[in-house]
């Protein structure tokens, strides 16, 4: 895929360029799909981190200089109301500015919903450590295997910093390092699955590296994920809706009925 399409710095204009050549820049200027959607930053931590870093910023900005809100303005703004010269700049200059787009798409509308549901929520715990006791197994191991998951880790982490590094001196896209995190997290699966293949103790030793010993949390969510959310819905009742002609409640001209499961077994008892 050529970079002009998703590298706004590649769409450059110049007059030493042909005209024709210029106008199609123009147009890939305009198509150009430099951001990824808002919902994406679930998936890319480090975009989601600056956009909410720069949003922060912006929105202490906003009150030091307008003493107003930031989302006052951009509601505004949205709906094509008149602002203040020095207004419309800023938010303009803060829209620019963001690595995510905020703009109103099913998908990014549904993700702030959610997002909606859960703020200030704290779930199934109140802080780190009732995490920690709720998820662990209590599986035994010896020690000195706590020491080789460790210094696993650790090299995984100093392989990741470096990689960020090189990204950054690259000047490289981030999407395109954030790649190549991935796949030290994949190698680390298997590397980490060679010395304990028994996957609720290596669940247990990656809690106890990552709570006990402050270790990044991304490879025990890459590498255990599937586990920490068995062990949390285990046992736990969940209700879902199934097609029936006979339902309670109606969708999109179809009738459905709510079902209660118990997660948990070979089967789930309905």
């Amino acid at each position: 895929m050529q970079k002009s399409w998703y590298i706004l710095s590649e769409c450059q204009q110049k007059d030493e360029y042909t005209d024709e050549y210029n106008e199609k820049m123009a147009f890939y200027e305009k198509i150009c799909a430099h951001k990824k959607p808002y919902f994406f930053g679930y998936n890319y931590s480090s975009l989601m981190k600056e956009y909410r870093e720069t949003t922060n910023r912006a929105i202490t900005n906003a009150r030091q200089k307008f003493r107003m809100e930031l989302d006052e303005m951009l509601r505004a703004y949205e709906n094509g109301e008149s602002l203040p010269e020095e207004q419309r700049i800023f938010v303009e200059r803060f829209l620019h500015s963001l690595k995510l787009d905020s703009s109103k798409s099913t998908c990014n509308m549904i993700c702030w919903e959610i997002e909606d549901i859960f703020d200030g929520k704290t779930w199934f715990v109140a802080d780190k450590a009732d995490l920690y006791s709720l998820v662990r197994s209590n599986e035994e191991y010896s020690p000195p295997l706590l020491d080789k998951i460790a210094k696993l880790c650790k090299k995984s982490e100093q392989k990741r910093a470096i990689k960020c590094a090189i990204g950054f001196l690259l000047n490289k896209e981030v999407f395109e390092y954030d790649e190549e995190y991935s796949n030290i997290d994949y190698d680390m699966a298997d590397i980490l699955g060679d010395v304990c293949n028994n996957e609720d103790q290596l669940c247990d030793l990656l809690l106890d590296y990552c709570y006990k010993y402050n270790g990044n949390k991304e490879i025990l969510w890459n590498v255990c994920g599937e586990v920490i959310v068995k062990r949390l819905s285990d046992g736990r009742s969940l209700c879902y809706p199934i097609a029936d002609h006979n339902g309670d409640f109606e969708v999109q001209g179809k009738k459905y009925l709510m079902r209660e499961c118990v997660v948990g077994g070979d089967e789930d008892e309905i």
